[in-house]
């Protein structure tokens, strides 16, 4: 072993790449009850319903003609085609509309669901690892300093995640507005 590590430091992951992981990149590796679940929905013709924000470009919308585009939907998209299930994602033309489709139990799966084990369990949801993470981003005034009074969030949901983390809302005003692009020319103004 002492060798081994000298001239071969990397034959541990080696060793596990070779025996343990899918040999082809297009296939993912599942237990056999969630093999039986993915027949099961074949055998039913059971289509997973996703839902997804349509206001946050480049990482979710709807085109012109209603079809899903966005970084979001082309990874779900891929995951769903090695997995071998059968999905459609379901129209929305705004915020109110995604979250209409959450709330009602029309949607099997969120596509643009926040990491947080709180809003999942009220929503009925279980959270999988993510498959992208999304840094948050503050856009301000380009000459301004000192702290932010007031604050446009695209969507309400984000008001109890910051208030998780280090940035306080208190004592700020907290506008709710339709989209990031009104949330931009709302700094703008």
């Amino acid at each position: 072993l002492e060798q081994l590590e000298i001239y071969s430091p990397e034959w541990r992951t080696e060793l596990f790449t070779t025996y343990y992981t899918p040999g082809n990149a297009s296939s993912i590796a599942f237990s056999p009850e969630e093999r039986a679940y993915i027949q099961s929905l074949h055998q039913e013709h059971i289509v997973i319903r996703a839902a997804m924000n349509p206001d946050k470009s480049p990482y979710s919308y709807f085109d012109a003609n209603g079809l899903p585009h966005g970084i979001l939907p082309e990874i779900f998209a891929e995951i769903a085609r090695r997995a071998g299930i059968d999905y459609e994602i379901l129209p929305a033309s705004s915020q109110e509309e995604y979250r209409n489709l959450l709330q009602s139990g029309q949607a099997d799966i969120d596509l643009d669901a926040y990491f947080d084990y709180s809003a999942a369990e009220k929503k009925g949801f279980e959270l999988t690892k993510p498959f992208i993470n999304l840094p948050l981003g503050q856009l301000s005034r380009r000459n301004f300093t000192g702290d932010a009074k007031s604050i446009a969030l695209p969507d309400p949901m984000l008001v109890q995640y910051l208030n998780n983390t280090s940035m306080i809302l208190e004592g700020k005003t907290v506008q709710i507005l339709p989209s990031i692009e009104a949330c931009v020319e709302a700094v703008r103004n």
